[in-house]
């Protein structure tokens, strides 16, 4: 308590609103306990239930900064494997637009690979056609009654 002395007795009269102040364990609960004639309890105590000659309030008594280091010991905790996720994402991200780049790269080759092809196999069959059908003319010439049709 604050105060040097606290006098209890029959001599004492109404002393109206007072306030007491103590120190609390750093932990485990704190009982308090105020007795009162029932007709000086005329209404409720601030923190204590409806009015009467005496009233007890347990007040649990935390270590508030063991709980503050606890989670901030966690949120480090949790800042940490983020920052792993976040690393391990990046490589991902990373990986992926390699494989992407080169997905893309196969893909160019293939499409130029295919222009070539068509284009090598149209000078053939272009080649082909200019072959068959001068040999077609010739044999045309020579046997007009068993004419060959030439090829568009």
């Amino acid at each position: 308590m604050d105060t040097a002395t606290v006098t209890t007795g029959s001599g004492l009269t109404n002393f109206g609103t007072a306030e007491v102040k103590f120190v609390a364990p750093a932990t485990g609960p704190v009982t308090i306990v105020a007795y009162a004639a029932s007709a000086d309890m005329g209404t409720a105590v601030t923190g204590f239930s409806t009015p009467s000659s005496s009233a007890v309030k347990v007040i649990a008594v935390t270590d508030l900064s063991a709980q503050v280091s606890a989670l901030t010991t966690q949120l480090a905790a949790a800042n940490a494997a983020k920052a792993v996720a976040e690393a391990a994402l990046a490589a991902e991200k990373t990986a992926l637009a390699t494989v992407k780049a080169e997905l893309d790269a196969l893909k160019a080759k293939a499409i130029v690979d295919a222009a070539k092809a068509k284009a090598d196999s149209d000078l053939a069959k272009a080649t082909y056609v200019k072959e068959f059908n001068a040999l077609a003319k010739k044999w045309n010439a020579k046997f007009p009654k068993l004419k060959v049709t030439l090829k568009k």
